[in-house]
């Protein structure tokens, strides 16, 4: 089954500070917050990490993008996502630009955009998060290359809760064996792009390697209504 790219914490050079000097650095008030690019700023997930991080004084926003002719285009940031008020911080549509001003990329958006901004951020030496769904195993297999080279975190579901769901229905598929029927389910709201979802191909996939079987032996229902979380 796909796995998460995995990232030990010493590849992360702007990692949270452990050593005397360092803490020592922070209580003097120092800026040393983990730079964020958040592309597909204006989506759910980029507007959640937004104003999450905003809460969070271990990250600063250093740049935000959309794609180009993006009704935020131009516009500051804090008022694309709701925020009260201004952040300093334009929206933007030069992926490059942008990414070289960060430590770490957010990506939550289109394969192809993924795909693009993790070739942009392997030359500029940046790490990612990438939630991106749908990605063909020609774009994975793009993906795997670049986090030879830089630190990626990927994975279709970032929720502890759904990635302990994987390891349970694993779990659950090898012990109740091929006698129970296997179907997956899967709902979400009416402007989600891919069908199904990239949790439910990965548990799709869990739940295949725990029977023997390929991936479309378990047949997979998606669900597109309203505004369903």
């Amino acid at each position: 089954t796909r796995r998460p790219f995995r990232i030990s914490r010493d590849r992360f050079p702007f990692s949270q500070a452990t050593s005397a000097g360092e803490k020592e650095k922070r209580s003097l008030g120092l800026n040393m917050a983990i730079k964020l690019v958040i592309s597909g700023c204006c989506g759910r997930m980029g507007r959640a990490i937004a104003l999450l991080a905003l809460q969070d004084s271990a990250f600063a926003i250093s740049a935000a993008v959309e794609a180009a002719g993006h009704e935020a285009a131009g516009r500051d940031l804090g008022l694309a996502i709701g925020h009260p008020s201004d952040l300093g911080v334009k929206v933007g549509s030069d992926a490059r630009s942008a990414i070289a001003q960060g430590d770490v990329v957010i990506e939550f958006t289109a394969p192809d955009v993924t795909v693009a901004h993790a070739q942009i951020a392997q030359e500029l030496r940046k790490a990612m998060v990438i939630g991106t769904t749908g990605l063909s195993d020609a774009q994975l297999q793009t993906l795997r290359l670049a986090a030879k080279t830089i630190p990626i975190v990927l994975s279709p579901n970032m929720s502890p809760g759904v990635n302990v769901l994987f390891e349970l229905a694993q779990a659950a598929a090898q012990r109740l064996g091929p006698e129970y029927d296997v179907e997956v389910v899967e709902c979400h709201h009416r402007q989600k792009q891919d069908a199904p979802s990239g949790t439910a191909k990965r548990l799709v996939e869990a739940l295949a390697s725990a029977r023997k079987q390929l991936p479309g032996a378990i047949p997979v229902h998606a669900v597109r209504a309203g505004d369903i979380v």
